[in-house]
Parts: C-alpha cells; structure tokens; sequence
C-alpha cells in the first residue's frame, strides 16, 4: 500500500501521489523554443528537412559541442527531435508527428528569416557537402582543421 503525501495526509485523503506524465505538455514545447538558441536549432531541422549529426550543428552554429548537446536534449524532451544512432554518430531529426508538430514546424520554417538564422543555414549547407553518402564522417571540422594546421607548422 501506497503511504500518502505530506500534503494528502494533511488533509486527511490517501490519494496516491500525481503519475509522471509521458507525452510533453504544450507549455513545456514552448518553454524548449523560448530560448533563442533552441529556436535557431530547431529551425535548421525544420528547414532542412534532413538528419543532422552534433558536430556538424557544432560547426553551423558556431557553439561548444556540450551547449548544442543540452539544448538537442531539451529540444528531444519536449518532443520536437528524434535522435538514431549509428555507432558513435548520434543523427537528429525534427519529430514531426501529429498535426500540432507538423503545424508548429511549418510555423517556424515560414517565420520572417533574420541574418543570424542565414548564416546557420549558410555555414550548415557548407558542411552538408563533407558528408559521404548522404552521412556525416568528418567530426568537428574545426578541431580537425586545427589539427591539421598544427602538424603542418612543424613541416618547415
């Protein structure tokens, strides 16, 4: 047997306690696109209409790997992404089913396009091109550029 909450047992009731909800509410969709940079995110996969891997979102944004990370998992919780997996490559994509994310993905790829948003979609067609077989297999392209550009300076 269930023991009742403090609350509940205050009041004299036994009922058990309210069951953890499993789909997103409205209210937690909107607080996930509240934030600027979740909005940039999830515009991209909107607009794209494409699977898109963390390290090329690193790349199109222009952000640390851990904060696109967080925000992808915000974004998964309220519903709006699905995640696959293949090996270590985690590929992201907008979740569009039912009529209210189909909706509410078609409203953020109409909304008025501002140059910050252009220029994520500008760098991220650039990384799109590195992909083999339609699938990402660089990394982090400005690591390995970096990388790179290190073991060229000791060539002198």
């Amino acid at each position: 047997m269930r023991r009742p909450t403090a609350a509940a047992a205050r009041n004299g009731s036994t009922a058990p306690p309210p069951a953890p909800r499993d789909q997103p509410t409205l209210a937690d969709i909107l607080k996930a696109l509240g934030e600027r940079d979740r909005l940039r995110l999830f515009r991209l996969f909107v607009t794209t209409n494409a699977e898109i891997c963390v390290c090329e979102l690193v790349d199109a944004l222009q952000m640390p790997q851990y904060q696109v990370s967080r925000h992808l998992k915000v974004l998964k919780e309220a519903g709006l992404l699905s995640v696959r997996r293949k090996g270590t490559w985690a590929y992201y994509s907008a979740h569009r089913t039912g009529a209210a994310a189909s909706a509410l993905a078609d409203l953020v790829a109409d909304s008025e396009e501002d140059a910050g948003f252009a220029a994520d979609a500008a760098r991220l067609s650039e990384r799109f091109v590195l992909r083999v077989g339609d699938r990402c297999v660089v990394g982090f392209a400005e690591a390995q550029q970096s990388a790179a550009q290190e073991r060229c300076d000791g060539c002198d």
